[in-house]
């Protein structure tokens, strides 16, 4: 099984109706949309269980995505964003989970094939959360430099911030 990506978006061809009930291809071929602005979306909000419980829920519905061979809608993109990775829940991963993590334990790595089981579990010691206010301080200073759209690639190192 390959990874889970939020980026796997297949072109998606058009049909029109053929008039005999069927349809035919249009020929066209249209690539999603994939580009998402983050706004007031309440990323990174709630306990260790609520983030835990919301990483589960895009994972199934990822899966589902992946099953459908189709891309998020708008209103889906918006539950999607909310993704906080594993940085906080290292003890979901543990080998010999303890009280109440052999219940998420059990729960999510069903969800897992053994590839992403350990992308997730190594992913705990590197994740890093940048906090939306961080997030909208990059693009003002971006927008600084004159930048008006486009893709870009987070350029700020997930480390404090400190002054001398």
């Amino acid at each position: 099984m390959s990874q889970l990506s939020f980026f796997d978006a297949p072109p998606v061809e058009l049909a029109v109706p053929n008039g005999n009930g069927g349809s035919r291809s249009s020929g066209v071929v249209l690539k999603p949309d994939l580009d998402y602005r983050i706004g007031d979306d309440p990323i990174g909000s709630g306990g260790q269980m609520a983030k835990i419980r919301q990483n589960i829920e895009i994972i199934r519905f990822l899966k589902q995505l992946k099953e459908e061979k189709r891309q998020a809608t708008r209103d889906e993109q918006k539950q999607l964003v909310l993704w906080t990775g594993w940085g906080h829940s290292g003890q979901a991963f543990h080998p010999k989970p303890k009280s109440k993590w052999i219940d998420i334990q059990a729960e999510l790595k069903p969800l897992l094939d053994d590839s992403e089981w350990r992308a997730a579990s190594f992913s705990t010691i590197n994740a890093h959360y940048t906090s939306p206010e961080v997030i909208r301080w990059q693009w003002q200073v971006i927008e600084q430099f004159s930048f008006t759209g486009g893709r870009i690639l987070n350029w700020l190192p997930a480390r404090a911030i400190t002054s001398a």
